[in-house]
């Protein structure tokens, strides 16, 4: 279902409610002006003195039930309220947790690729820059693959696998083996870049103590993405127990009929006008309280996850400003490469026109991945 249209169907459903309170309201008019016809028009009509023992009270009745109600529903009211306050409040907390765990992945991938761009000296050979290229492809198709359900139709599913090889981010023959591993593709993808920046590390002519170093803290960094990223995922499945979502709704669908049968006697308006039986006050008074309590489970659904390929947070420009970040920082030892910047030529063609083979590789893939 649709946010548009849940919101109709609670908007339509508070209005109907409304007008059947509306309606009630009007039938207690008309029984007051009934009796009033009664009283003035009947020789033996009722009796409206309270003095006297066989005297029919049915307006006073009426109306004396309006403070008890009023009580039972101020009473009533504070747990189904205080339930839903509080299940707001771990859901958009829940919202910023999902925010700050992506800006998170994307100041650790940004940490990853300084890290793996300071390898290389500052003569990097082409067998450098192609295993370069390799961790890149590599750290692009590992943020991708973890956002792939909540981007684009073109990477949600099955799609996304052919999707990077469209990309070029991927061979056919590693996106068959990754595709092979399921579920665990995540984890290989950190296996296998953690095995090419040993490779890079092995090409590099730096001292041995500084390239240990370098080894150690990448290999955390990589650890620490792998486990921030399982944290990730855990957050669409982190929700309060069932149990406290059903008494929530339970609740709140009794105070919902107590406001329904309550609100045409809370909300009725005496007096002897003529149009009287005309209830305004009822319907808009039920129908905003109503729909305040309709407006949170909207809001549930809404914040649920900060990510809609359409609606929301769109991953596919986070991805992209990482991306760029990342390969940025893995050409900072490249000679040209400030020059390539200037010259406004697309800075992954480069590293592809470079290599050869499966190494031929190259898209402006940040542009295309933000369209």
């Amino acid at each position: 279902m649709t946010h548009d249209l849940y919101t109709s169907i609670a908007v339509h459903k508070c209005a109907v409610l409304a007008m059947c309170a509306t309606i009630a309201s009007s039938f207690i008019a008309m029984f007051h002006k009934y009796e009033y016809y009664l009283q003035e028009a009947c020789e033996d009509g009722i009796d409206f003195d309270a003095s006297e023992d066989h005297a029919l009270h049915f307006k006073g009745w009426i109306m004396g039930q309006q403070d008890p109600y009023n009580a039972a529903i101020t009473s009533y009211k504070f747990l189904p309220i205080f339930l839903l306050l509080a299940y707001i409040a771990f859901l958009v907390q829940r919202w910023r947790d999902f925010m700050v765990t992506c800006h998170s992945l994307q100041g650790r991938f940004g940490d990853l690729g300084i890290l793996v761009g300071s390898i290389p000296g500052k003569d990097v050979t082409l067998r450098e820059k192609k295993q370069l290229y390799r961790i890149y492809r590599l750290i692009n198709s590992l943020h991708i693959m973890l956002y792939k359900e909540h981007m684009r139709e073109d990477f949600n599913g099955s799609n996304c696998i052919a999707h990077l090889v469209y990309l070029e981010l991927l061979t056919k023959e590693e996106a068959e083996a990754y595709a092979a591993r399921g579920k665990k593709m995540r984890e290989s993808l950190c296996s296998t870049l953690m095995s090419e920046v040993d490779t890079l590390i092995d090409m590099s002519t730096k001292s041995d103590k500084v390239l240990e170093s370098k080894s150690l803290t990448i290999h955390g960094k990589i650890c620490d993405i792998r486990g921030t990223m399982a944290k990730w995922g855990d957050l669409f499945i982190r929700d309060n127990p069932n149990e406290y979502i059903l008494a929530m709704r339970l609740l709140i669908t009794l105070l919902i009929l107590l406001i329904t049968f309550g609100y045409p006697l809370l909300m009725y308006s005496d007096s002897t006008a003529p149009y009287n039986c005309f209830q305004p006050l009822a319907f808009f008074g039920t129908f905003f309280t109503l729909l305040s309590l309709k407006v949170p489970f909207l809001l549930f659904i809404r914040v649920s996850s900060p990510f809609d390929a359409m609606d929301d947070i769109r991953l596919e420009h986070l991805v992209a400003s990482t991306e760029m970040g990342v390969f940025q920082s893995l050409r900072c030892q490249f000679s040209d490469a400030v020059g390539s910047l200037k010259s406004g030529s697309s800075p992954v063609d480069e590293i592809s026109t470079e290599s050869s083979g499966e190494e031929e590789l190259g898209t402006d893939w940040s542009m295309e991945v933000s369209k």
